[in-house]
């Protein structure tokens, strides 16, 4: 396994370095002190997930999440001192597959590590062998797409997993522990910021498309759901693999 790590603190560098060699000892971390030489190894080296910090010396971390993103599905985590809502909410637009913030536990780093390496490419999103059709707005979960008036809908990573598990349990609240443990697994800590960040980016994502987002709706109490709606009935069906 290759980790790309972009960080300009030597003490941090040697921490992550050190989860990383204990969980995998046949591990190889890269690391880049600057975000240009970041962008430049993610492009050459090809490495299985990148470890990111914001507060590089040459320029943003946004901007370096952006740059890896336009080229590249690599898993990004962001490793930050930056906890707001926004920050948050921008790293997960900006393509981030996770969101973490400084000083952080290693055992919840390496456990948050393992679940984003186990679900890369979402291959459990990819077996249901089914289609989802409510309108205009279809979602192919065998080739993990969108589509709505037939042009292909953008979500990142995160906020695919959230609608894909609403659908799937269309007509019912989602406890947002459910929703943690699906998308995280059980053994994660509690992510309810970053998935309140997510959510809140697929209903953004879905403003172009009011008759899917007035179905997205959040319980203050209760959690999450993806109702059934007064519009024409869903219908599932085999998708043809190609």
């Amino acid at each position: 396994m290759r980790i790309l790590l972009i960080e300009d603190d030597p003490e941090m560098v040697e921490i992550v370095s050190l989860c990383f060699e204990i969980r995998w000892p046949d591990a190889k971390v890269l690391h880049a002190q600057l975000g240009e030489y970041g962008v430049a190894m993610a492009r050459s080296e090809n490495p299985d997930i990148v470890i990111l910090d914001l507060g590089l010396p040459d320029m943003d971390g946004f901007d370096v999440c952006a740059q890896i993103r336009s080229s590249s599905e690599v898993p990004i985590v962001m490793l930050t001192v930056r906890d707001t809502l926004e920050e948050i909410m921008k790293g997960l637009e900006l393509g981030a597959d996770d969101y973490m913030t400084k000083p952080f536990k290693p055992v919840e780093f390496l456990a948050r590590i393992s679940t984003l390496l186990r679900r890369t490419h979402m291959p459990h999103l990819r077996d249901i062998g089914m289609v989802f059709q409510r309108d205009d707005v279809v979602i192919d979960f065998v080739r993990g797409r969108v589509y709505a008036n037939r042009e292909p809908v953008t979500l990142g990573p995160l906020e695919y997993r959230i609608f894909h598990y609403l659908v799937k349990n269309e007509g019912n609240v989602v406890p947002g522990q459910a929703l943690l443990e699906y998308i995280w697994g059980r053994e994660d800590g509690d992510r309810q910021d970053v998935l309140e960040a997510g959510f809140a980016k697929l209903r953004d994502t879905m403003y172009a498309y009011p008759m899917i987002r007035k179905l997205l709706e959040e319980e203050p109490t209760e959690g999450y759901s993806f109702a059934r709606g007064t519009v024409a009935p869903s219908k599932l069906q085999r998708a043809k693999r190609s």
